[in-house]
C-alpha cells in the first residue's frame, strides 16, 4: 500500500500525516513512516472467517446481560444489553473497554434512576454516553459539584472518572443509550429507584 500510494505521489509523514509530494515538497526535516518489516508483519494474530464472525452482534441477537440485576425486569422498563466485555456479553472483550445498550422500552411505570457509581470500586469508572434515540437526563457530581444534562438523539457526553451519575429516560419515546466504559469487565451498579 505504501508503495501503491508513493506512485501516485502521496507519502505518510509521522507528523503531518498523508502528504501529496505532487503538490507541495516535504517538509523540511519530514519523517516518513516506516513500514513494517517482514518480522514484524510474522508478529500479527491472522483470523479466520468464522472467528471474525463471532465478532458481530446483530440487532436481532442482542438478550438482556446475564445475571444482571436488569435482567430481571425489577427496576422497571429498563434494560441492559452486554455488547462487548469479558464475559456475558455478545461480543467477547478484553480490549479494555465494555459497550452496554441500554433500552426503556415504556413509560408506564414510575422513572427509575439509576445511580452508576460501581460496588466495590473507590471511584466510578470514565464513561462515553451515547444518545441513539429518545432523551436521557444525566446528573452527576463530582466532589463538592454536580451538574445535569439532557441528551437527545445524536449527542454524546464524555464522563471522567471520580464522577458518580444517574440516569433517566425523560422523553416520551421509547430510549436507547449506548455506554462505553473503561475496564474490560461489566461490575455491578447500585440501584436507587425513587
Amino acid at each position: 500500500v505504501f508503495e501503491a500510494a508513493e506512485a501516485h505521489g502521496l507519502v505518510l509523514l509521522e507528523e503531518h500525516g498523508v502528504w501529496d509530494t505532487k503538490q507541495k515538497p516535504l517538509p523540511e526535516g519530514a519523517k516518513r513512516v516506516k513500514t513494517l518489516t517482514r518480522e514484524e508483519e510474522a508478529g500479527y494474530d491472522n483470523y479466520s472467517q468464522a472467528e471474525m464472525a463471532r465478532q458481530i452482534c446483530y440487532a436481532g441477537q442482542r438478550h438482556p446481560a446475564s445475571g444482571h440485576p436488569l435482567q430481571a425486569g425489577d427496576f422497571g422498563p429498563i434494560q441492559l444489553y452486554a455488547m462487548i466485555a469479558s464475559q456475558n456479553a455478545a461480543i467477547p472483550g478484553g480490549d479494555g473497554f465494555v459497550l452496554l445498550s441500554w433500552i426503556q422500552h415504556t413509560r408506564h411505570v414510575p422513572h427509575i434512576m439509576l445511580l452508576l457509581e460501581r460496588i466495590g470500586k473507590e471511584i466510578a469508572e470514565k464513561e462515553v454516553l451515547i444518545c441513539h434515540r429518545g432523551q436521557w437526563q444525566v446528573d452527576w457530581s463530582p466532589e463538592g459539584q454536580s451538574g445535569r444534562f439532557t441528551l437527545k438523539t445524536g449527542d454524546i457526553f464524555s464522563l471522567p472518572g471520580k464522577v458518580s451519575r444517574r440516569l433517566e429516560c425523560v422523553g416520551s419515546e421509547k430510549g436507547y443509550l449506548f455506554s462505553v466504559i473503561s475496564g474490560d469487565a461489566l461490575a455491578d451498579p447500585q440501584w436507587l429507584s425513587e
